[in-house]
Order: C-alpha cells, then structure tokens, then sequence
C-alpha cells in the first residue's frame, strides 16, 4: 500500500501539509486585501489648488466653518481659490484618504501655470516649487465645540525660504489665521 504525499518535513522535525498552509495564505491575503479596500485609506481625495501668480508663502485651507461658502468641485476635483494672503475659510469638511493634489498659479486672465513640487533630496532653486504639502492639523484644541482644522501647502524658493520659516512669520501668519476665522486660537 502506498501513501500519498501530503506535506512535507520541515528542517525541524514538524510534518506540513503544504496544501493547507497555501490555501490559509490565499485566504489571509485575500481578507487583506478586502480590508483595505472597504477603509477610508482607499478614498482618494483629487483636490487643485489655484494660487495667485508669484505667491510664496503658507497656505492654509482651514475647514467646517459655517459661515463660509464650500469648496466648489470640478471635474472631480475639488477646487481651493486661494486669496492673496493665502488662507482660505470654507464650510466644507476635511475629508481623510489618499490624496492627489495639483498646485497652479492663476494669473490675472485666468491662465492657470503648474507650479511644480519639490522632490526629494531636490534643493530649493530660483523658481518657486511646493515644498511641503498634505499636512493636516487642527489649531488650538482638537476636543473645541468647533476646532479649526486645516490642511497646509507652502511655496517657496531659495529667496523667500527664510522669511517663511521664520517663527516671527509663523507667528505673523497665525495671528491673520485667527482674524480671518474669526476666532482665538
């Protein structure tokens, strides 16, 4: 009588049934894989900004403030018109997921520039580039009736780095946050 081959011996001593170790993977990969897909981490949020020509600075979305008009979409975009201080106030709600931001200078007739993003280990030339983006936060408390949470974007160059990093131009930025919102951080 023979003895059909199930498994095999692994290096200590332990018999494997290799069919069932293969279809356990199969399984575990496959609830991971749904997992993910039915998360938020999966929600991709397509977000353009259009900034005014030759801005550098901060920028800050700050977002659920009633009094504001919400972000208008386009094309499955939605669509941040930064003013020229670059704080924008807006009804709508920071979402969270993966995002897909594109950054263009607007000039005066409408002609929108792509402003490009600094890549890693890139230095700060001339031209303006994104060099931070994405970020979220939440001044003052988070636990407020009504905290103001926001999303940051800064364009820079190697001219203006210094005066956006500063902590007086931090400062300087936040106190124009709190006036624009109309609230004390």
């Amino acid at each position: 009588m023979r003895l059909k081959k199930l498994g095999k011996f692994c290096s200590f001593g332990l018999f494997v049934n290799t069919t069932v170790v293969r279809n356990f993977m199969r399984q575990s990969l496959l609830f991971i894989m749904l997992g993910l897909s039915l998360s938020g981490c999966g929600q991709k949020i397509r977000e353009t900004f259009l900034v005014p020509a030759g801005f550098e600075g901060r920028i800050n979305v700050i977002f659920n403030q009633p009094s504001s008009p919400p972000i208008p979409v386009a094309e499955g975009r939605k669509v941040y018109n930064i003013p020229t201080d670059g704080i924008l106030v807006t009804s709508s709600g920071l979402e969270d997921g993966m995002i897909d931001q594109e950054f263009f200078y607007v000039d005066s007739l409408g002609k929108r520039t792509a402003i490009p993003v600094l890549e890693d280990g890139e230095k700060l030339g001339k031209e303006p580039k994104v060099v931070y983006k994405g970020a979220n936060g939440v001044y003052g408390n988070s636990s407020d009736k009504n905290p103001l949470e926001f999303t940051e974007v800064i364009i820079a160059s190697e001219g203006s780095e210094q005066k956006i990093f500063n902590p007086q131009a931090l400062t300087t930025f936040q106190t124009a946050v709190k006036k624009k919102a109309g609230r004390s951080l």
